[in-house]
């Protein structure tokens, strides 16, 4: 019985000192000081906005007034998290609940597609759009594509107490301005969304990016890419559905 309680205690004693160590560690590599610089370049007139996040007094500043601590531990767990080398449905939020939610908005945004569309063109997209199966074939279209006169740029360093730096940096067209190129050894583009989000939570209103970091358009984008995807189906239904409906007629008509 001594035993084992001697052992059950040691365990505790054991868990007590490494929860100590990490802290100790993690107040070590304390944040000092985050700088995002974030630009656009193209068509139209360039912008550029280098923002500064300070350590003080137990906080952290931005151009004079405090930010959410929560803020830059998001930041930090983030750029620590483990990579995500291919876009991710379940990092990029597509839940079951999501999809359905947005079903509505994003079908009255196709008003050259929906307003004539057939029923069983309707239920096409909306069971492609809402099962994550399919989804998983889908999504990487999303990422594929390129434009001209669209040079967004993000770069993000973390300066810890230690005097290591934490890095991320993209030049991403794509939604999330995804994937991010990382400072460490593992040479993989991360897909994270998480990242994206905590980055443009840094940055004040109206700065350029932002709303690329937030995904802004990602539900219409998804659509679209849907329907690429679904447009031979689409046609044919749409073909059969015409050819149905010239066939009533005809039976209406004969005498």
């Amino acid at each position: 019985m001594k035993a084992c309680i001697s052992s059950a205690l040691l365990r505790v004693l054991v868990f007590l000192w490494l929860a100590v160590a990490v802290v100790s560690a993690q107040a070590e590599k304390g944040v000092r000081r985050i700088e995002i610089q974030s630009e656009w370049g193209g068509l139209g007139t360039p912008q550029s906005v280098h923002v500064v996040i300070q350590a003080e007094n137990g906080g952290f500043v931005r151009d004079g007034k405090r930010i959410t601590p929560d803020l830059v531990s998001a930041l930090v767990a983030a750029l620590n998290a483990p990579r995500i080398p291919k876009p991710d449905i379940d990092n990029l939020g597509l839940s079951q609940t999501w999809l359905k939610d947005k079903l509505v908005p994003v079908e009255a945004g196709m008003q050259g597609t929906f307003p004539n569309a057939l029923a069983s063109q309707r239920a096409l997209f909306e069971s492609t759009f809402t099962d994550q199966t399919k989804l998983v074939n889908i999504l990487p279209s999303l990422f594929r594509f390129s434009r001209t006169d669209d040079y967004p740029h993000v770069k993000v360093t973390v300066l810890l107490g230690d005097g290591s730096t934490l890095e991320a940096d993209t030049n991403s067209q794509y939604a999330f301005m995804i994937p991010w190129k990382l400072s460490g050894d593992d040479q993989h583009d991360s897909y994270s969304m998480t990242l994206s989000h905590a980055v443009s939570g840094l940055l004040p209103k109206g700065v350029v990016n932002k709303e690329r970091l937030e995904g802004n358009g990602f539900a219409s984008e998804l659509a679209e890419t849907v329907m690429k995807a679904i447009e031979p189906q689409w046609k044919m239904l749409g073909v059969e559905g015409r050819a149905g409906d010239a066939l009533a007629a005809c039976v209406v008509c004969t005498p």
